[in-house]
């Protein structure tokens, strides 16, 4: 189960961030972190357009065909 955060732990975290923003703005000018950072996906699960990108992902190399004798 989880558990709140109290309001003390949250008015905390809340001016850590905002005292962070503030020396980045005063160091570069602007905000630099905002930029979206990237989740790393997870390639065990299906992903139809990654599949459709590269087609030949699981493609080894080697070329096996049976010739009929």
């Amino acid at each position: 189960m989880n558990k709140k955060k109290s309001a003390v732990a949250i008015d905390a975290l809340n001016a850590a961030k905002r005292k962070s923003r503030e020396e980045e703005i005063m160091l570069h000018g602007k905000l630099i972190s905002t930029r979206p950072t990237k989740i790393q996906k997870s390639k065990k699960i299906y992903d139809r357009n990654r599949d459709r990108k590269n087609p030949n992902r699981y493609d080894d190399g080697s070329d096996f065909f049976m010739l009929a004798v």
